[in-house]
């Protein structure tokens, strides 16, 4: 019983949510009400009209174990054209019947085992057994439900075995046919609602039509052609799935020994033997479930016998339990294929020259047509040309080679050749004779630029017959250590280069040259290649920890490293003024060095300003070939001023003191401080403390002008000013004005 569930299984994963007997899956719902809920096929043999039935879904299949179908047969009389008869057929639900006959029927049929499984098991629970490969049954659980998986073993056990199908009420044999007669048979579901699931189930109606007559006895009909392809020990067996289109629920796949020719059976059958013993290869039923676009079931047999022809058949079983042949092959033998590569083992020398020594397997010498040898001056993936040697016999290990057809350097590939067109390439044997000569070096290199900064190098060929090719080198200066150009040896006698058009830097080029075993000659002479144009120098660096106080700025900078340069200029700007030039440094000589720093001293005129630096290189054009500092040099001047002293006049009569001062030129007064000392004694000897009297700001600021009348008679009065801008800075304390009052 496990074994037949483990069959099972495997193709319910394949059909689960599928409907019977091939219709298509409805994923949609498990109750379509637009689909079909019945389908029927049928055939007539031996004077009886078997017909088997099936359910599209778990709830319709539910509901025809407990309740049944309808099953009305019409007969026909077409000589007397007379109304047609008709015949209600009794169909027991399955779940009315004894279990007696379902245990009875169990003994010798394993299916009837699963139907009872499928319908009668609380849960599932399935053993995998020898199938390694095989999902684990909790993760199949995950993916499937119980009534899906019940409705699927059920409608297999079904098809796999017609007697199970009549005993659950799924088929029935008409034995009360007669000859000349038409028969309808139109099975539907009684009227009613299903109570268990509470869905309304349509009237929906199957029909089968048929007439009693004679048919081609079994294995009598066409049969197909049966693919075949031998190779390594096995065969691959192709046939069309279901060919005369009739439902098929399974096949059984048979082989025997092709002996002597015999007579065919019938033409169409592409003579497969009269009188020949097959082997049954499988024992349950081969079911291929999952089909590609071709239609087609393939099966793989492993052959007993290399050197024996055998000949394959297919039978289908059908929904009714018949067997008939639909495929049967022509007669073959396996076709073993070249598998070992062939090993170059050495090259040896010898009297005319080298033998080339290889190695192959021993029991694969049968399979080998003959050897060939290729020579390429590289390594390829892809043989191209004709061989240096053909036809070499399979039994042979070594070929000799002249010194002719050795060249000094060469890459040896060995192809065995199969008897049946394949071939094995080995893996390539490399050959270089020793040579430690270089060759000369190249001579009579120059270059020539165009105005597109196109470089042309051209040099004459040396006189060595083994120069495989030149390689190109540069450099930046003479000092400097040189690059290689070129990826491979360059075969021609000149080289293509582009110059970068936004420099005028020199670049130095030399040509080697390189023979086939790879020494390498002296480098030619340097030649020196520039463009032409004039560029602009690497622009200077300013350095930003000059000294600064409220006298002026010690500027410091990093000169431009160009060999290029023509000299440098220093600009300032105040605020948002122009550029004005503050000094030039002309380079006069290539060796000359440029000062690194440059003392500014701020104009007098000029209070808490802002001071812009700028430092350009420049080339021989000055116009187009400047550059300048990528960071500009930017000053604060914060210069603190003296406060004016303070104009004092006593008014005794009115008692006040009036102040008087003048304001800065500057124009951006934005608060006068004054501060007072009071001494006694009417005098201003300096002991009392200095206390501030007033802050005036704004318009009171402005006028230079303040009346103390917060005076006393003889008391001595000491007077200072702090002014404060409107960029924030102080000026110092104005001398200290006295008066007595």
């Amino acid at each position: 019983m496990k074994k037949i569930l483990n069959y099972l299984i495997i193709g319910a994963l394949c059909l689960c949510g599928a409907r019977s007997m091939g219709a298509e899956a409805d994923s949609a719902s498990e109750l379509d009400s637009a689909a079909r809920s019945l389908y029927m096929v049928g055939t007539f043999k031996n004077n009886k009209v078997f017909l088997r039935w099936a359910a599209s879904t778990y709830p319709h299949w539910m509901r025809m174990l407990k309740e049944g179908v309808v099953l009305e047969r019409y007969e026909f009389d077409a000589a007397r054209y007379s109304p047609p008869v008709c015949k209600r057929i009794p169909i027991t639900p399955f779940l009315q019947q004894d279990t007696a006959l379902l245990s009875e029927m169990a003994l010798h049929d394993e299916y009837a085992a699963v139907l009872g499984e499928a319908v009668y098991s609380p849960d599932l629970q399935l053993d995998f057994g020898g199938f390694a490969s095989a999902p684990d049954w909790q993760s199949l659980k995950a993916r499937m439900e119980q009534e899906a998986l019940r409705f699927v073993l059920a409608n297999l056990a079904c098809d796999r075995s017609f007697p199970v199908a009549c005993l659950s009420g799924m088929g029935y044999v008409d034995e009360d046919v007669r000859a000349g007669k038409y028969y309808l048979y139109r099975l539907y579901w009684p009227a009613g609602t299903t109570a268990d699931t509470a869905v309304q189930v349509p009237a929906d109606t199957a029909i089968f039509f048929t007439r009693q007559e004679a048919i081609a006895p079994l294995g009598a009909r066409p049969v197909a052609e049966l693919q075949t392809e031998f190779k390594d020990g096995r065969v691959t067996l192709s046939w069309p799935h279901s060919p005369a289109g009739e439902p098929c629920v399974g096949y059984f796949i048979e082989r025997t020994e092709s002996t002597a020719p015999v007579a065919p059976r019938n033409p169409a059958s592409l003579n497969y033997p009269k009188t020949a013993r097959y082997t049954r290869l499988n024992q349950e039923i081969y079911a291929d479930f999952v089909q590609d676009e071709s239609h087609r079931v393939a099966y793989i047999d492993s052959l007993p016998d290399s050197r024996t022809e055998y000949r394959y058949r297919v039978l289908a079983r059908d929904l009714f339990g018949d067997e008939s042949v639909i495929a049967v092959s022509h007669p073959g033998k396996d076709i073993a294929y070249l598998h070992a590569l062939p090993r170059l083992d050495s090259l040896q020398p010898d009297k005319k020259g080298e033998r080339l020594f290889w190695s192959f397997p021993e029991e694969e010498q049968d399979r080998v047509e003959h050897f060939s040898l290729h020579v390429l001056p590289a390594p390829s993936d892809i043989l191209t040309g004709e061989p240096l040697v053909d036809a070499i016999p399979p039994d042979y290990r070594s070929c000799l080679l002249s010194r002719e057809q050795l060249p000094p350097t060469a890459y040896f590939y060995l192809t065995a050749h199969g008897k049946n067109g394949e071939s094995k390439v080995s893996l390539p044997l490399f050959r270089q004779e020793e040579d430690s000569v270089p060759p000369a070096a190249p001579t009579h290199l120059h270059a020539e630029v165009d105005s597109t900064g196109v470089l042309l190098l051209r040099w004459n060929a040396v006189p060595d017959k083994d120069c495989q090719g030149y390689r190109v080198f540069f450099k930046l200066s003479p000092q400097s250590e040189y690059v290689q150009l070129t990826t491979r040896p360059v075969a021609d006698t000149f080289f293509i280069d582009t110059l970068s058009r936004i420099t005028g830097q020199k670049f130095f080029y030399a040509v080697g040259a390189v023979d086939e075993r790879g020494n390498a000659s002296e480098l030619s002479a340097w030649v020196p290649v520039s463009n032409g144009f004039p560029r602009p120098p690497v622009p200077p660096v300013f350095e930003f920890d000059g000294p600064c106080d409220d006298k002026g700025v010690t500027l410091r900078w990093q000169n431009s490293p160009s060999s290029y340069l023509r000299g440098q200029s220093l600009y300032y700007k105040v605020d948002s003024s122009d550029w004005v030039l503050l000094q030039d440094y002309p380079k006069n000589t290539p060796d000359q060095v440029l000062p690194q720093s440059h003392y500014f001293k701020f104009p007098a005129s000029h209070y808490s300003r802002r001071y812009t630096f700028r430092l350009s290189a420049y080339g021989e054009d000055r116009e187009k070939d400047t550059v300048s500092a990528p960071f500009p040099r930017i000053v604060e001047q914060r210069v603190h001023l003296t406060a004016p002293r303070p104009m004092l006049l006593a008014d005794r009569e009115r008692h006040f003191v009036h102040l008087q001062w003048k304001n800065p030129e500057r124009g951006d007064v934005r608060k006068i401080c004054i501060y007072r000392r009071a001494d006694g004694n009417n005098k201003a000897d300096g002991n009392a403390p200095t206390l501030l009297l007033a802050a005036l700001t704004d318009q009171e600021a402005r006028q230079g002008y303040y009346v103390d009348a917060q005076v006393k008679m003889n008391t001595g009065y000491a007077y200072r000013l702090q002014i404060q801008y409107a960029d924030g800075s102080w000026s110092e304390f104005s001398p200290e004005a006295t008066i007595e009052y």
